[in-house]
């Protein structure tokens, strides 16, 4: 027991480290958590693509499972972490704490769950993570993954969510399939959104009462970087990737408007 303890406190030490290291470096942290096969390490693939595994020495440790997001254009992680275990032996308590250490220090940790469980076992599931997370975890950093959505037609899955929906209230949930991809776009921007990560984005607006228009409306709601009036109205916008998306469809019309990245690619 002496020796498991003292190998536990290494292990401690040793992620402890590994942390600070990426937090220095400018990563942000996710932690994917929940049950055996409810699809955590086939999300993690499809959020990375395979062939984004970090293999810093800094991170071999954990090299198979923690994995740079892809398509993001972020410095952010992602981990896939041990599996929660129902009725856990005393015994492996401490073990089992410094397994979850991962989840507890991340800047975002998304629950997966199989919605095509029956649902008492979804529920009993959901609320026994939650009770593991939500002492170490804040409530606003937790996003729920309702996974293989693909598996139930939309007369199960609706049935599913109104079951399920006091349970989950409150928190924000996304519905997936790991496997076939479904609804991962929307949990990438949950993510980002849920760990404060922004962008700059360039907005060009003719200089005519549209444009006028279009600039005091920006001006109430996003971060203006940087403006510009010459013959049109050049501005940098701070957003998140939702805003990116309300910005689009407010100037869709305006044939003389572009929205574009800082590095020349268009939204």
């Amino acid at each position: 027991m002496k020796r498991i303890e003292t190998e536990l406190t290494k292990i401690s030490a040793g992620r402890e480290l590994r942390r600070s290291r990426r937090r220095d470096q400018g990563f942000y942290l996710v932690s994917i958590c929940g049950y055996t096969n409810g699809g955590k390490s086939t999300l993690l693939t499809t959020l990375s693509g395979a062939a984004t595994t970090v293999d810093d020495k800094m991170f071999s440790t954990l090299s198979t499972t923690t994995r740079l997001l892809s398509g993001s254009g972020k410095k952010v992680l992602v981990t896939d972490t041990v599996g929660f275990i129902r009725n856990l032996p005393p015994d492996l308590f401490d073990a089992f704490d410094a397994t979850m250490e991962e989840i507890y220090e991340s800047d975002c940790a998304v629950l997966v769950l199989d919605f095509s469980d029956p649902m008492d076992s979804i529920i009993e599931k959901l609320q026994t993570s939650l009770k593991i997370l939500i002492p170490h975890v804040e409530r606003s950093n937790i996003i729920i993954a309702l996974n293989k959505i693909d598996r139930l037609s939309v007369e199960e899955l609706q049935n599913k969510i109104n079951s399920i929906e006091s349970s989950i209230f409150g928190y924000t949930f996304y519905l997936i399939s790991a496997q076939d991809k479904i609804g991962i776009e929307n949990l990438i921007k949950g993510i980002l959104n849920k760990i404060g990560v922004t962008l700059q984005v360039e907005l060009t607006l003719p200089l005519d009462e549209r444009g006028r228009k279009i600039y005091q409306w920006a001006a109430e709601h996003f971060v203006i970087v940087n403006a510009e009036w010459n013959n049109k109205i050049d501005l940098t916008l701070q957003v998140n990737e939702e805003e990116v998306e309300m910005i689009a469809r407010r100037v869709e019309k305006l044939a003389d408007a572009r929205l574009r990245r800082p590095d020349g690619g268009s939204i």
